[in-house]
C-alpha cells in the first residue's frame, strides 16, 4: 500500500473513532510504521538456504536422483519413520499422520557410521556458534483416532549420529499447551541454545551438529502439516524494522506486536511492551521472505490495529550454485574413455567380467543382472586395459538402480575394490543404496574411507577395479547405467566456470573466487572476475566465465571455487561441489627432460608434477628410480652435475604427462 492509501486509512479510522454512542471516547490503535515506503529488511541467515543452497520450504521432494553435495531434497525421506501418508501437497506443504507415538523425519541426516557417507549432514554440519533458532509454520489436526488436541508436543532433536544410545544428542524443550493450538496454522520458534531439554546435550556442547530431526508429535493419529522450517542465526540491525503506533484511551494496557503473513497467520515479534509504548524495533530474521502486515494488540482490552497490508517486506536473499567445476570431475576425460577407449556405459558384452551373477543383459546399453538365490556376493570387474594412474583418475560416480525395498541391514550396500592382486584387494567402506534409480557421486577416492575407517588408500597403479552391487539374499536384480572415474576438472590453460543464480526481487552482483582451503576469509583467496563485473540474470547462457588462471596470477595447484552473490541487503557464499586443478604442462619446466638418458648443468625448480619411474642416469647419482605413479616428496634435493642443484617442489594432485 502506498503512503497516500495508508494516510487515508488513518484519517478514516480517526473519524470513526469520534462517532461513539454516548459521546464516550473510543479505544483505538493506529499503526503508523511500517507505511510501505522503503520498509524492506534483510532476510535472516537461514542454514538450509545459506549452507545447503535449498531452503526447507517443504514444497517438494528430491527433484533429481543425485546423491552429491547439492542437497536439493527438502527432507531425507528414506529415514522418515512412523509417518502415514506422508506427501508433498500441491499447495506447497508437507503433510503426514502419526502412525505411532514416535513419528520422526530428518531435515539434516547425519548418515550412518562405517559407510561412505553421502548424507547432507556429514558434508554440511550445523555450526552451533552461528545458527540457533528453529522456526516452523505448522498445523495440527485430529483424526478418527485422535480428537482435536489440547496440546501437540513437538521437538527438534540435534545429534551426532543415529544411535541414540552411543551418540551425543540433545533436543529442544517440548512444545506444549499455549504455544500450539489445534486446527489453526501457527508460527512457532525454538531457541536451541536456551530452550533445550534438561539432562541431554546442550546446543553449545558441540561445535557442529550433523543431524537435525523433527519429531512432530507424540500422539498417534494426529495429522501435522508443515509449510516451512527455518534454522536461523541471531538477527542484527539489518533484520529489524521500527514499528510505531498511537494508542487512544488505553491506559494501563501493555502491547504485543505480531507479523501476519500473506495467509493471515500471526507470528509474535514482541509481547509485554509497557503501557505508553509507541515504538519498537522488531526482529524479522526468523521469518521467510515475503510481505507482512504488522499488527499491534493491546492487553487486556484486546484492541488492535494493523499496518497497511503486506507493507513490511522481508528480502529474498539471492542464491548462486556453481555447476562447473563439480564433484564428478572432468567426465569428458574419464579413464575408460581416455585410456580404455570405450566408456564404462553404455555397456556391451565383453566390457565387464562378472562372478556370482546370472540373467545378464545389455538392453539399451544398461547392464542388468542378478545374483543367484544362495549367493549374496555378486562381483563385477570393470574393463581396465592399462593400470590406473591414481594420481590422475580419482573422481568416481555411477548411475545404478537396485530392485526391491531399501534395507541396509539385509544388503542395501555396495562397495568398490581395487588393486593388482585379486586375492588381496583394497575394499572401500559400504555405499548405502537408496531406493530407485540414483546417481551416486562418490568424489575423490583418496578421501573415501575403507573398512575400518582409514582413508588415503587410493594410490599406486591398480590393475583391477571391482564393483560389488549389493549383499541381498535371495535374488535382487540391478541396472547399472554407467560408471565414471575422472580426473579433477582442470584449467589447461582455460576453464569455463558455469553457474546458476536467482534473486526474485533484486538485481544481484556476483563475484567468483578461487580458494586454496575452503576457508573463505583467511586471505588466500583470488578474485577471478576482478576486471569482469558479473550480474545475476535469468539463468541463461550468460552464466559462464572463461578463466585463464595462470594468466591472472594463479599458481598451479588445487583450488576450491566459490561464488559470492549480493543484492545489497543479503550476501551469500556458495562453494562448488568439486575442486578445480590449475594444471602444469611440459612448458612449465622445459629444462627437465629425464627421458633423454641424462641431464647436466643447472636444472630449474620443478614447480609441480610427477616424474615417471625411470631409471634415469643422473650425473653424480648414477641411476635414479622414482616410485612409480607417485610424486617426489616436497623439497627433495638432488645434485645434478658439477655444482648443479635440482629441487622438486611437488603438488601431489598434479601429474605431468
Amino acid at each position: 500500500m502506498t503512503r497516500s492509501h495508508c494516510s487515508r486509512s488513518l484519517l478514516l479510522a480517526l473519524l470513526l473513532a469520534e462517532l461513539v454512542p454516548g459521546g464516550l471516547s473510543a479505544q483505538s490503535i493506529m499503526v503508523t510504521q511500517p507505511d510501505g515506503v522503503a520498509d524492506v529488511v534483510a532476510e535472516g541467515r537461514d542454514f538450509a538456504k545459506w549452507e545447503l543452497g535449498n531452503a526447507w520450504d517443504l514444497g517438494s521432494g528430491c527433484p533429481d536422483p543425485v546423491w552429491d553435495d547439492r542437497f536439493e531434497c527438502d527432507l531425507y525421506e528414506p529415514e522418515t519413520k512412523d509417518v502415514a501418508g506422508a506427501t508433498f501437497t500441491p499447495g506447497g506443504t508437507w503433510v503426514g499422520e502419526a502412525a505411532t507415538n514416535d513419528p520422526r523425519v530428518w531435515l539434516l541426516f547425519p548418515g550412518l557410521k562405517s559407510v561412505v557417507n553421502l548424507a547432507n549432514g556429514r558434508l554440511a554440519a550445523i555450526d552451533s556458534s552461528v545458527y540457533r533458532f528453529v522456526t516452523a509454520k505448522v498445523l495440527f489436526t485430529g483424526s478418527a483416532q485422535a480428537p482435536p488436541l489440547d496440546a501437540a508436543p513437538m521437538e527438534f532433536t540435534f545429534t551426532q549420529g543415529t544411535n541414540f544410545v552411543t551418540d551425543t544428542f540433545g533436543r529442544s524443550d517440548t512444545l506444549q499447551t499455549g504455544r500450539v493450538s489445534p486446527d489453526s496454522w501457527q508460527i512457532v520458534t525454538f531457541d536451541l541454545l536456551n530452550e533445550a531439554a534438561a539432562g541431554l546435550a546442550a546446543w553449545d556442547d558441540e561445535t557442529h551438529w550433523p543431524g537435525l530431526r523433527l519429531d512432530p508429535t507424540n500422539e498417534p493419529g494426529v495429522t501435522f502439516e508443515f509449510d516451512w522450517i527455518r534454522l536461523t542465526a541471531p538477527g542484527g540491525a539489518a533484520h529489524k524494522a521500527t514499528v510505531e503506533w498511537t494508542a487512544a484511551n488505553l491506559p494501563g494496557n501493555t502491547f504485543t506486536i505480531e507479523a501476519l503473513d500473506a495467509s493471515g497467520t500471526p507470528y509474535e515479534l514482541a509481547s509485554g511492551l509497557a503501557a505508553g509504548s509507541t515504538t519498537f524495533d522488531a526482529d524479522f530474521s526468523f521469518l521467510p521472505p515475503g510481505g507482512y502486515t504488522v499488527r499491534v494488540v493491546a492487553s487486556p482490552s484486546g484492541v488492535s490495529g494493523n499496518s497497511c497490508a503486506g507493507c513490511l517486506v522481508v528480502n529474498s536473499a539471492p542464491l548462486l550454485h556453481i555447476e562447473q567445476p563439480d564433484k564428478r570431475g572432468d567426465t569428458d576425460a574419464d579413464y575408460a574413455t581416455a585410456v580404455v577407449g570405450v566408456p564404462w556405459g553404455p555397456f556391451s558384452p565383453g566390457q565387464l567380467e562378472s562372478f556370482s551373477t546370472q540373467m545378464e543383459s545389455f538392453v539399451g546399453g544398461v547392464y542388468s543382472a542378478e545374483n543367484p538365490d544362495q549367493d549374496r556376493d555378486p562381483r563385477v570387474y570393470l574393463q581396465v586395459s592399462t593400470p590406473i594412474d591414481t594420481l590422475k583418475y580419482r573422481m568416481l560416480s555411477y548411475e545404478f538402480e537396485l530392485s526391491g525395498p531399501r534395507d541396509i541391514g539385509e544388503g542395501s550396500v555396495a562397495r568398490f575394490l581395487w588393486g593388482s592382486d585379486r586375492s588381496a584387494l583394497t575394499t572401500s567402506d559400504d555405499v548405502v543404496i537408496e531406493t530407485g534409480l540414483n546417481i551416486y557421486v562418490i568424489g575423490d577416492l583418496d578421501e573415501v574411507p575403507l573398512e575400518g575407517g582409514m582413508t588415503g588408500a587410493w594410490n599406486g597403479l591398480p590393475a583391477d577395479l571391482r564393483w560389488d552391487p549389493h549383499e541381498f539374499l535371495p535374488t535382487r536384480r540391478w541396472d547399472l547405467h554407467w560408471v565414471e572415474l575422472a580426473p579433477y576438472d582442470s584449467a589447461a590453460p582455460v576453464f569455463d566456470i558455469e553457474w546458476t543464480d536467482e534473486d526474485p526481487d533484486d538485481d544481484a552482483s556476483i563475484e567468483l573466487w578461487a580458494d586454496r582451503d575452503r576457508e573463505p576469509a583467511n586471505g588466500n583467496e583470488l578474485l577471478i572476475n576482478d576486471t569482469t563485473p558479473l550480474a545475476e540474470d535469468a539463468d541463461g547462457a550468460g552464466d559462464v566465465l572463461s578463466w585463464n588462471p595462470v594468466a591472472e596470477g594463479a599458481t598451479p595447484g588445487r583450488y576450491f571455487l566459490f561464488g559470492r552473490i549480493s543484492d545489497g541487503r543479503n550476501t551469500v557464499d556458495r562453494y562448488a561441489t568439486g575442486p578445480l586443478l590449475v594444471a602444469c604442462s611440459a612448458a612449465d619446466f622445459p629444462d627437465l627432460d629425464l627421458s633423454s638418458g641424462g641431464v647436466s648443468g643447472q636444472i630449474e625448480e620443478l614447480a609441480c608434477g610427477t616424474i615417471e619411474a625411470g631409471p634415469y642416469p643422473i650425473d653424480g647419482l648414477g641411476d635414479v628410480t622414482f616410485i612409480a605413479g607417485e610424486a617426489i616428496g616436497l623439497d627433495n634435493d638432488f645434485s645434478v652435475g658439477t655444482g648443479g642443484r635440482f629441487t622438486a617442489v611437488i603438488d601431489p594432485f598434479l601429474t605431468v604427462e
